[in-house]
């Protein structure tokens, strides 16, 4: 429940955009920012001039995984330092399609493809040895699709003061060095890694493991 929201929609033909409603509606003093997408080097700078000087900010950037956010906003020419000082938790999503519980079935060899076989091989080090497929059209419970409702599936990153101390004493923030402290820290785990589990147990197909896997 929203009480007393001051909304507002950008209008591009006015040159109304994310950075000038950020910083009119710093002048309010509101309690929570809500800015729909960061896509420039202005929009980032005003958010995160937001959140540093006491405001919940909540708002979208388009990475590949929840870590590909300080790649993205080094590209924005953004101050990853003031990142860091406000930063709380990141999370990542890939929408996908689980196989039909009543009548995905165990994939025969030929039914995988060739450069299904080669990727997974090359990507998984633990690979089940029951590998389910989508079934037949005659199902009445998923109308014949072989998949039930797309679900998402989501990463969640959470900023600790150990965390931050440790990726400011590493110095990096490549995606793989900060995996890797996030892995150590325990309880994060990648897109990728998600996959595998959804795969190895039967809820997704190659193909959902491919799409959610990136």
């Amino acid at each position: 429940e929203l009480k007393e929201p001051n909304i507002t929609q950008m209008n591009i033909a006015s040159e109304f955009n994310y950075a000038k409603a950020l910083k009119a509606m710093l002048r309010s003093e509101p309690h929570i920012i809500m800015n729909g997408e960061i896509r420039d080097a202005e929009t980032a700078q005003y958010a995160l001039e937001a959140a540093k000087t006491g405001h919940l900010v909540l708002t979208t950037l388009h990475t590949n995984s929840s870590l590909g956010i300080f790649p993205r906003l080094k590209s924005l020419n953004a101050d990853v330092a003031m990142f860091m000082d406000s930063v709380r938790v990141v999370t990542g999503q890939r929408l996908y399609s689980p196989l039909c519980e009543h009548c995905k079935k165990i994939a025969a060899t030929e039914d995988i493809p060739d450069y299904f076989k080669v990727a997974l091989d090359n990507n998984i080090k633990n690979l089940s040895e029951k590998i389910y497929i989508r079934g037949g059209e005659a199902c009445p419970k998923c109308g014949g699709t072989g998949y039930a409702k797309r679900k998402a599936i989501t990463e969640i990153i959470v900023f600790t003061d150990d965390i931050k101390k440790e990726i400011r004493r590493t110095g990096s923030f490549s995606v793989e060095k900060l995996e890797e402290i996030f892995k150590n820290a325990g309880g994060f785990k990648p897109l990728k890694t998600l996959a595998e589990e959804e795969l190895n147990s039967g809820r997704i197909d190659p193909s959902q493991y491919f799409q959610i896997a990136g």
